[in-house]
């Protein structure tokens, strides 16, 4: 694809996106070494200009925190995504192994995992993992079956 025509693509966005989605999955190592956890978190980007609900607009990164009490993460998610109407979306989160965060548009996915590992008394975490197209949140995009 030529220059221009990657630039104006849909293709160009979802690219731009999944580079800002890396930039705050890079932040996640600092922040398990100050704090021990990554609390779940979402970042939505949306489509459009939304309208909040005191009646002015928002067409800016939206992020929240995903409830950690057990209730229904994806319906959470479902909810948020109805309201927004996302371009894309990136989800962390974290248990007894791993950090996760994948990112996803109608484009395709990104996920980033990191196991824990105990060293001693600490909890570290190990070399990032990075994956295209394997998992997905299926709120987007989802894998074709007839893919390998």
């Amino acid at each position: 694809m030529d220059t221009a025509k990657y630039i104006t693509s849909e293709r160009f966005i979802h690219d731009e996106l999944m580079r800002r989605a890396a930039a705050v999955v890079d932040t996640l190592p600092r922040l398990w070494k100050r704090d021990g956890r990554i609390s779940p978190s979402i970042f939505i980007w949306p489509a459009s200009t939304i309208r909040t609900d005191d009646a002015g607009n928002h067409d800016g990164l939206i992020v929240g925190f995903l409830p950690e009490d057990g209730s229904d993460r994806a319906a959470f998610i479902r909810s948020a995504l109805s309201k927004t109407k996302p371009y894309a979306i990136l989800v962390v989160e974290a248990d007894s192994n791993r950090v996760s965060a994948l990112f996803e548009t109608h484009h395709g996915t990104r996920a980033w995992t990191m196991p824990i590992k105990q060293h001693g008394d600490a909890r570290v975490l190990g070399d990032m993992q990075v994956s295209d197209d394997k998992e997905c949140l299926g709120m987007l995009w989802r894998k074709d079956p007839g893919r390998s």
